[in-house]
């Protein structure tokens, strides 16, 4: 999908889909997701779903990036458009206009990693 500015940085901008076949339950879903140019990382998702009578938008921003044992942990800001205008494709824009709430916070806790021995 290109690039794009968010916050004063430059990410590429991929868009990932799934088939009916082998996609499950929620096959329709659409997710597009923001990886920043120099680091590669992750900073922004965004996807759609499928509700009874719509389709469901949710974009996150990543914020207290850490690492465990060199693995990259991020907590999310998740938020929905305050009105029905905006298009999956325009999140990123809409968050840079404000024109998102904040619905709620997704915070990773008591994070570990070890390894895991089969035998």
């Amino acid at each position: 999908m290109g690039k794009e500015l968010i916050e004063g940085e430059e990410h590429y901008k991929i868009k990932v889909t799934f088939k009916p076949e082998g996609g499950g339950e929620d096959y329709e879903d659409i997710f597009i997701y923001w990886f920043e140019i120099e680091s590669f990382k992750l900073n922004y998702l965004a996807y759609s779903y499928n509700e009874d009578d719509d389709i469901g938008l949710r974009f996150r921003q990543a914020f207290n990036e850490r690492y465990v044992n060199s693995v990259r942990f991020v907590d999310y800001y998740n938020f929905k458009p305050k009105d029905d205008t905006n298009s999956l494709t325009d999140l990123a824009v809409a968050f840079e206009q404000d024109q998102l709430e904040q619905v709620s916070k997704i915070e990773l806790t008591n994070v570990m990693v070890g390894s895991v021995y089969n035998e």
